[in-house]
């Protein structure tokens, strides 16, 4: 038998293009194919994909390959006409970030904000960030308490005579890549990240994911590993519904419109991929954030949304949008905030992440 043993080097020198600029493109984790060519088929083989250690294995686009432990996998047998190759997505397990977010609070009557005392979620606390250093500052007001056990903080304007108010978060924060997220939500809050449509269209929903799990198994009964019903439906949705940027900010569009019309941005797969989830019996969050993918700094344009799905007693997070159904994100997705947050701030886009310092030596 022949014994393939393919290693991922941690490091690589960057491609030389005298075309890239200043945005040229960095990817914040590492996708690549590995595995025996079609040059082998037929023959008895054993495939050993081993991970160095500064990287997290996060998804594999072919589950065939037997974990041996947390850094080493193999495959062994004839290799098929078409060879066997699997796509690996790597993350760093742990990222530091710098952040900086303006908050805009307006009042929803017309009135000025003089004297009031207003209650905004604390941002970039939850999922798998740990905040190292938090500052708040405002032109309006010097006086800005911060009620912790509540995950929020108060801002009291006072002698300003706006409709609205602004101020300015600052800090830094760690965030790691694994699996089990930390979620604190009540049972009563997690009802209320239910699709605003579901309990009208619960049957139609649970018969469709139903049918996607049948058609699934038919089309994939001879796989030597059988994927999760999460992955099952994950998938569909991920190459059933067409992204089109011009959706982003319509989120008045429900779950059902786009079960229907096929068509949505980030918001709408996990709405969807939730509401089917759901309907099998899964509890699931929609969480809000920002994902790095291929560039260095980020702006409102990469704010992104995925799941949280409670699976045998953990909260763990899968990305419909991306097709990440491992329970696993990579450092590039930063958690902000829970949705809907049912309260009244908003973020503006004026926001920054820049990475500060990142374990390891990172790929270019």
């Amino acid at each position: 038998m022949e014994s393939n043993k393919i290693h991922i080097k941690y490091k690589e020198k960057p491609r030389s293009n005298k075309n890239q600029g200043e945005n040229s493109e960095r990817k914040f984790y590492r996708s690549n194919y590995y595995g025996l060519d079609v040059i082998n088929k037929g023959q008895m083989a054993k495939f050993t994909l081993i991970i160095k250690c500064d990287f997290e294995v996060i998804n594999f686009e072919k589950l065939f390959l037997v974990k041996i432990s947390e850094k080493e996998y193999t495959w062994g047998g004839e290799v098929p006409p078409e060879g066997k190759r699997t796509l690996v997505n790597l993350s760093k397990s742990e990222g530091k970030y710098n952040f900086e977010k303006t908050i805009r609070i307006e009042s929803s009557n017309n009135k000025l904000l003089k004297n009031s005392k207003l209650t905004v979620p604390f941002v970039f606390q939850g999922g798998n960030n740990k905040i190292l250093k938090l500052e708040y500052s405002s032109k309006q007001t010097d006086k800005i308490e911060t009620k912790k056990e509540n995950k929020q903080y108060e801002i009291n304007f006072i002698d300003i005579k706006e409709t609205y108010g602004e101020f300015l978060i600052k800090g830094e924060l760690k965030n790691k890549c694994k699996e089990e997220w930390f979620c604190d939500l009540t049972n009563e809050e997690i009802e209320k990240h239910l699709p605003e449509d579901y309990k009208s269209n619960k049957e139609k929903f649970k018969e469709f994911a139903e049918q996607i799990i049948k058609n699934y198994d038919e089309v994939h009964k001879d796989d030597e590993i059988k994927e999760s019903n999460i992955a099952k439906i994950g998938k569909w949705v991920k190459e059933n519904i067409k992204y089109d940027i011009s959706y982003k900010g319509k989120n008045t569009i429900s779950a059902t419109e786009t079960l229907n019309n096929k068509v949505g941005v980030c918001h709408h797969f996990t709405k969807l991929f939730n509401a089917l989830m759901y309907s099998l019996g899964f509890k699931c969050i929609y969480v809000s954030g920002y994902a790095i993918e291929k560039r260095d700094y980020f702006s409102s344009e990469n704010a992104h949304a995925w799941s949280l799905i409670k699976i045998n007693g953990k909260w763990l997070p899968f990305d419909a949008t991306w097709g990440i159904f491992t329970g696993k994100l990579p450092v590039s997705h930063i958690f902000s905030s829970y949705f809907p947050e049912g309260l009244k701030a908003t973020g503006t886009d004026s926001i920054n992440i820049k990475p500060s310092e990142i374990k390891g030596n990172f790929l270019e």
